[in-house]
């Protein structure tokens, strides 16, 4: 089994993309979000882990507007994935 590094984001509340928040408020969802963006940039995350796909697709979206590419998966996938890879 491949060496993985897991970093929990729990000093935050909310990404923004809560139900159609990201279509009615764009602007002040993005500006929640930044705090997540530069925290996942710091840690050099290239995999987002989220039970909720509306935050992972969000955040995943808010990161290559800024020009990073990262993967988002929901746990449960990602450990079937790893259960197939061994």
């Amino acid at each position: 089994m491949p060496h993985l590094d897991f970093i929990e984001l729990n000093d935050f509340s909310c990404c923004g993309a809560s139900g159609l928040y990201t279509f009615q408020h764009p602007k002040l969802s993005e500006q929640i979000a930044l705090p997540y963006i530069e925290a996942i940039k710091k840690a050099n995350i290239d995999t987002i882990l989220s039970s909720d796909t509306s935050c992972g697709l969000h955040l995943k979206e808010q990161l290559e507007q800024n020009g990073h590419t990262i993967k988002m998966m929901h746990p449960v996938a990602f450990i079937q994935n790893q259960i197939e890879i061994n």
